[in-house]
């Protein structure tokens, strides 16, 4: 602060908040702010100084008489370290203290008595008059001993009173730092959480015409002290001692000084413990490191504390974007920030603009001439600049916001996933992640991520989902090899349940008093659903990797019954589209038809824990069963359950972040990445967190098999039951779908319509370009929002895997594959052994028939009525039966391709 400021309000630091008696960030009243009451002037009342002992320099006791004839001390410490005591008082000595003394013992805190009180006019006794000219020459005395101590003694005597006791942190650290989280560019803000609006930021992102302001404005003599104010010391401890206003009188490095140590108190122990770590701030960091620390840390109003905060609530752009005119009058702000209209800043030009101009142009201005910041030249031309008004709404204010919209599901899988982890000793990595003020990057990219909000949410036009009653979608995108999230749309909300995943998240939800350790053992979203034939992907997988091929044959007669069912298993159309009949089918015809007989029977064959196997190694880390009156979840990295042949159908429940991963790892040829949302983590300028990933293999799953799934997937694209879903551009991609129907029971078997619907589905990597290209894997799912017992339509019409999510998926990976490298995948290898089926391949089939047989000169007869009778047609090649007129003789026709037709979609 500048000594003799004229532009300084009475209401100013000279103040200090009511009963509490704190000052909130340097001294300066907060009114209205959080948690900060009414600014008030708190009464002068008894102070004293203490303190450690000096060696052998002892003083003895000196008395000073009270007004009861006891002797009030001023004691120094003696030899052997005894406590002494200068007890100060302010027209607070009181000739009942308990001790007989002027103060009472252990007494440095002002008591909370209302303004101190002068004498009333009039003629005293004299008795009356002795006692006051008696008074007076004590607090003479004293407050010169005490203005002695922490003038002369600065270094010396007052070391050897606090020196050594007041520790002098290692860090210049800052309290209540809103953490920021961004987007994976590391410049889009998708939210912010804490108690307090601040941003940390290094000192090359305040430029220098900033910090010229506020030392021009807060502290002329800054680069030049040695962090304390003696004049300040002075006038404050006389204005203490006399009853006048109360003064703050700090420097910049005793303001910052004040904030770290949290010195409350208004007494010369507090103002004189700042002072020292004010000097030794001063001696161990730089001016810059100091004056960086102070601006980070300030309240500048409007629910902003710190420089970047203050950009962005006045003028909406970063602290490094400010011009010298916005500098100096975010400078203004800081002596008065909550002491004018509104509870704003007393110099905020939007609510106070005669008296900002003023201090504008008459103060800090001529300041920054004096100090040859600037020129004169260059003063005549700073206007005062144009601020935005404020707004309780706008995120810029707010210590919080970002939760209430679809990444806020994101912030809670990000949540989860930091607060979980563990240093080397298992201590959390970031117990402070809502006030550490962190700068989280996470892997979601925006352009992605606004097309999963823009098709999966149904609330756009251009959502395939729009319009559509009773449907919600939920979306996962993630980047095979690395894991890395890339999109993410569980919902509308982050207050809401979330439709595309679990989570353990204490730091934005809080745990109940009936639920103590709900971080640690309960999951939150509502993101499990029936995968029904999309789970299939991993019952190919694990026949793969367990030696069946792509081309052994299953029986797909429909239905089928089996010794450990009680009703038979079905396919969804019925009958098969296979080339040898139903009961011919191979394994990838089963595939691209979607076919639940054959599935049934290969989980049965190798076994359902070889399928779990293989989708807890590809990524499924949560299953739920979800037959019984309550559903019971198992976690696969310690839990492993036994599920019946079902489980390869997808009778059983998981997630769509789970699910997604599951996908990519097949898209990486079998390399599973751990999903995860978060890139890096930033604390100021240093990085404390980084993604480490590396791609495992799954074991016995080798590249080759991976190959052979991935052309059994893209079949079903090309005449499966994802036909018409092909990307645009002729862009390669492998995928699945899946349908469940809807049910009120376990049991019940009537056809309810249907209630869940999948597309999952990735494009091929190709880790030979520059850079590597990873892919993209996608796991789309639409449901009802009643849940599974209610069936969903689209477009009036029962919605199935093509249908429903079918749609989003195309629409999405369109866009966020559109600057990606055209890549194409590596064709099958054929895997395995044919003979692993429960079937046997058709038997040769007989030559077909000659059309042409038993027509006159071996002509196909186009009109049977028109043609002259004959005998039976003749074998290929043979003469026919005689016949009027007819001629023998005849070639056989080329064999036509075989024509499956196209199933429902």
């Amino acid at each position: 602060m500048n000594d003799g400021d004229p532009n300084s309000p009475r209401r100013g630091r000279a103040q200090v908040p009511g009963s509490s008696g704190g000052i909130p960030m340097g001294g300066v009243p907060v009114t209205g702010g959080p948690g900060v009451p009414p600014a008030g002037r708190a009464p002068v009342g008894r102070a004293s100084v203490g303190g450690a002992g000096v060696g052998r320099a002892s003083v003895g006791r000196a008395g000073v008489p009270g007004p009861d004839g006891g002797a009030g001390r001023a004691r120094v410490p003696a030899q052997g370290g005894a406590t002494g005591r200068a007890a100060v008082g302010s027209a607070g000595v009181s000739a009942g203290s308990p001790n007989g003394s002027g103060s009472a013992l252990g007494s440095d805190v002002i008591e909370n008595r209302g303004p101190a009180q002068r004498p009333p006019k009039g003629k005293l006794s004299a008795a009356a008059a002795a006692r006051a000219k008696r008074a007076r020459r004590r607090n003479w005395i004293l407050s010169s001993f005490a203005l002695l101590i922490m003038i002369a003694g600065g270094t010396v005597v007052g070391g050897a009173f606090f020196y050594d006791a007041v520790a002098l942190p290692q860090d210049l650290p800052q309290r209540d730092q809103a953490t920021t989280i961004f987007y994976a560019d590391n410049k889009t803000q998708m939210a912010k959480i804490g108690n307090q609006n601040r941003t940390i930021i290094p000192s090359d992102q305040i430029p220098t015409d900033i910090k010229n302001a506020v030392v021009a404005t807060e502290n002329k003599d800054f680069y030049n002290d040695q962090g304390i104010s003696y004049t300040g010391i002075m006038r404050a401890a006389w204005n203490n001692m006399t009853g006048g206003q109360r003064q703050g009188a700090s420097t910049i490095t005793q303001q910052y000084a004040r904030e770290i140590a949290d010195l409350k108190g208004i007494t010369y122990s507090r103002k004189l413990r700042e002072a020292v770590l004010a000097m030794k701030l001063n001696k161990q960091y730089s001016k810059d490191q100091i004056l960086t620390a102070y601006l980070n840390s300030v309240y500048f109003g409007r629910e902003s504390y710190g420089i970047e905060a203050a950009a962005e609530a006045y003028f909406s752009k970063h602290a490094k974007e400010l011009n010298v005119a916005e500098g100096m009058a975010l400078g203004a702000m800081i002596r008065n920030p909550a002491g004018g209209p509104q509870g704003l800043s007393f110099y905020d030009g939007t609510v106070n603009p005669q008296v900002a101009l003023d201090r504008f142009d008459n103060y800090i201005k001529p300041n920054m001439v004096q100090m040859k910041f600037i020129t004169p030249a260059q003063a005549a031309t700073l206007k005062y600049p144009a601020m935005k008004k404020y707004d309780p709404k706008d995120p810029a204010f707010q210590a919080q916001w970002g939760l209430d919209k679809p990444t806020g599901n994101v912030l809670h899988n990000v949540m989860d996933e930091l607060y979980h982890l563990k240093d080397p000793k298992g201590n959390p990595l970031f117990p402070d992640l809502k006030t550490g003020g962190y700068r989280i990057v996470t892997t979601i990219d925006p352009t992605m991520q606004a097309a999963a909000e823009k098709y999966a949410s149904g609330q756009t036009k251009e959502s395939p989902l729009f319009g559509q009653p009773n449907a919600v979608g939920a979306m996962v995108s993630v980047e095979p090899y690395s894991g890395r999230v890339k999109a993410y749309y569980g919902g509308p909300n982050g207050g809401d349940k979330d439709l595309a995943g679990v989570w353990r998240d204490p730091v934005l939800s809080k745990c109940g008093t009936d639920e103590p350790k709900c971080d640690l053992d309960r999951l939150q979203g509502f993101g499990r659903h029936f995968p029904a034939s999309s789970f299939k992907i991993y019952t190919v997988g694990a026949a793969l990797k367990d030696g069946v091929s792509l081309n052994s044959y299953w029986d797909g007669t429909s239905p089928k019954k089996f010794p450990e069912r009680k009703t038979p298993v079905v396919n969804a159309e019925g009958k098969t589209s296979c080339a040898g009949g139903d009961t011919h089918c191979t394994l990838l015809e089963a595939t691209e038809e979607s076919l639940n007989v054959p599935f049934y029977s290969l989980t049965s064959s190798i076994g359902a824990a070889k399928v779990l196997d293989f989708a807890k190694q590809a990524g499924i880390r949560h299953i739920w069963n979800l037959d019984g009156a309550d559903s019971i979840r198992y976690d696969l990295d310690t839990q492993t359950p036994t599920f019946s042949p079902e489980l390869g159908i997808g009778q059983y429940a998981i997630t769509v972040l789970d699910h997604a991963n599951g996908v990519a790892t097949i898209a990486a040829r079998g390399a599973r990445a751990p999903v995860h949302f978060v890139s890096k983590v930033y604390k100021g300028a240093a990085t404390v967190h980084s993604e480490a990933f590396k791609a495992t293999q799954i074991p016995g799953f080798k590249q080759e098999m991976a190959d052979d799934e991935s052309f059994a997937l893209q079949k079903v694209l090309d005449h499966g039951t994802g036909k018409g879903l092909q990307l645009a551009g002729g862009r390669q991609a492998a995928a699945k779908t899946g349908t469940w129907q809807a049910a009120s029971t376990s049991s019940d078997t009537k056809n309810n319509g249907n209630s869940n619907a999948w597309m999952v589905g990735y494009v091929a990597p190709d880790l030979s370009k520059k850079p590597q290209f990873y892919g993209l894997a996608t796991a789309v799912w639409v449901g009802a929002k009643e849940g599974d017992s209610a069936a969903v339509k689209i477009n009036g019409a029962p919605m199935f895997g093509s249908t429903g999510p079918g749609p989003v998926w195309k629409k999405y990976m369109d866009v966020a594959t559109a600057t990606m490298p055209k890549t194409t995948f590596l064709g099958k290898k054929d895997t395995g052994d044919v003979n692993r089926g429960d079937s046997q391949p058709p038997a040769a089939a007989n030559p077909p028939a000659d059309p042409n047989a038993g027509q006159p000169g071996g002509l196909a007869c186009l009109f049977p009525q028109l043609c002259p009778p004959g005998g039976q047609p003749g074998q290929p090649g043979q003469p026919g039966q005689p016949g009027n007129g007819g001629q023998g003789g005849g070639s056989p026709v080329p064999d036509t391709p075989v024509v499956i037709p196209s199933r429902r979609h």
